[in-house]
């Protein structure tokens, strides 16, 4: 876990955000799928909290197209 500091650039406040590391999804079959975290404004407590980042689209579809072809082992 590491921690950094954010400011606003509109009002200036600062907060620190301490990342969540890696986690992944453990499927049933016992397989685990690794998830990344990054830093998310959350509107109901007016703080930075860790979100799920998501890869980009293209990465995704090339991800299911090299399971697709090979598999998952």
């Amino acid at each position: 876990m590491f921690g950094h500091e954010y400011t606003c650039d509109r009002c200036s406040q600062t907060a620190t955000y301490i990342s969540a590391g890696i986690g992944y999804y453990r499927l049933p079959d016992g397989i685990d799928i690794p998830r990344s975290s990054q830093p998310a404004w959350c509107i109901r407590c007016d703080a930075l909290r860790c979100a799920e980042r998501l890869p980009e689209l293209e990465r995704l579809q090339d991800v299911l197209a090299d399971l697709e072809s090979n598999g998952l082992s």
